[in-house]
């Protein structure tokens, strides 16, 4: 049964803290006083190769010499040709060192950006992750497409509710979100309906955005409870999760507090880990670790590798490879070798995507799903 509240969208003001690091000056070595001694030089970075798009110009350590990847941000409000974003990828593309750009968490509007690429520069590899507009519309603009697996990931998301014990899903977003969003949203109504589990959706409106986490983790708590009662189940740990990128940080933090379970069901913006993990690697460790520091009595399960910073680090590392090699681009075992080297922990599947009315296959466009990871019980097979 879908609770519908009215629509809204979640204007999440983001402080960037810039840190200054004091350097020390190493002791000199000993030197002939009458020999001057040499000036250090420093390598001259390498001209610009790759070009990546996300929410946030946040660094990526990816295998790229110094100076080839450049990360911008898509910029506020609706993207088009009048965002920063835009504007700065049409004038990076005006570099002819440049030879991919990669789309992260793709937004409305991607697909128009990739056609004033194409037109400018006709040779550029195109990569998206994600398709919101349209999907054929998005095979057509891109060279390669990288989606979630809806299907499989649903049926992923639904063995972790379990493991979690969880009675079911309360989920919050928006009402109209793109097609990708809205076929993940109804597998997963699916896959938990099927094994027993309820599922609810809650529109976020403009009183629920401006309520503090903990305070909107409680009423969706209430919104499950009742859910629950009304199906006839036995009381049991709701589940929360939400699509708005931008909450889910603040949700994983606010049902570990409150005695919920978190199951992610969009990863936060690129540049924020969960627990604050100083690398990628230590992903898992970090929420395991922020869960016993605060006390948590709740539980929560997620997904490292849709992890905007790691994927944006296998596409670009992927694109990199495919300017030298083209047939690169389109092989799933090079995709997904790319994607190992950059979460090498858990495992990882790709499927071809197939159009869901006339079945044809689409070989630009791939589908992968990483494997979850669940507090306290580690990380769970793939289904």
């Amino acid at each position: 049964m879908d609770h519908r509240l009215r629509i809204g969208r979640l204007l999440a003001a983001i402080a960037f803290v810039s840190c200054a690091f004091a350097s020390c000056a190493p002791e000199s070595a000993a030197v002939d006083p009458g020999v001057e001694p040499a000036a250090e030089e420093s390598l001259p970075e390498a001209p610009l190769a790759v070009l990546v798009l996300a929410d946030r110009a946040a660094p990526l350590k990816a295998a790229l010499p110094a100076g080839a990847l450049r990360v911008l941000a898509y910029g506020p409000g609706r993207f088009g040709p009048d965002s920063p974003g835009w504007r700065a990828a049409l004038a990076a593309a005006e570099e002819e060192s440049l030879r991919a750009v990669v789309a992260v968490g793709s937004p409305l509007g991607t697909v128009g950006l990739f056609e004033a690429l194409r037109e400018a520069r006709p040779e550029l590899i195109l990569v998206s992750e994600g398709y919101p507009d349209d999907a054929l519309a998005m095979q057509a603009a891109a060279d390669l497409v990288l989606g979630l697996n809806p299907k499989a990931w649903a049926e992923s998301a639904t063995r972790a509710a379990l493991a979690m014990e969880a009675g079911g899903l309360i989920l919050t977003g928006v009402r109209a979100p793109g097609p990708a969003v809205l076929a993940k949203r109804e597998a997963l109504r699916t896959a938990l309906e099927a094994r027993g589990l309820f599922f609810a959706f809650v529109e976020l409106g403009s009183r629920e955005l401006r309520l503090e986490a903990n305070a909107l983790a409680r009423e969706l708590a209430k919104a499950a409870a009742g859910e629950s009662a009304s199906a006839g189940g036995a009381a049991a740990r709701p589940a929360i999760g939400t699509e708005l990128s931008e909450l889910s940080e603040r949700l994983l933090y606010a049902a570990l507090d409150e005695g919920l379970s978190y199951l992610e069901c969009a990863p936060p913006p690129l540049g924020l880990r969960y627990g604050g993990a100083e690398e990628p690697a230590e992903l898992a460790r970090a929420l395991d670790a922020l869960a016993l520091a605060r006390g948590a009595r709740g539980r929560a399960a997620f997904w490292p590798g849709r992890s905007q910073e790691l994927l944006a680090v296998a596409l670009a590392e992927h694109a990199f490879a495919a300017a030298a090699m083209p047939l690169v681009l389109r092989d799933e075992a090079a995709l997904l070798a790319a994607l190992k080297r950059a979460y090498p922990y858990a495992a990882c599947s790709l499927a071809t995507y197939h159009d869901p009315d006339s079945g044809v296959r689409a070989r630009n466009h791939i589908l992968y799903l990483p494997g979850a990871y669940a507090f306290g019980r580690g990380f769970l097979p793939l289904p």
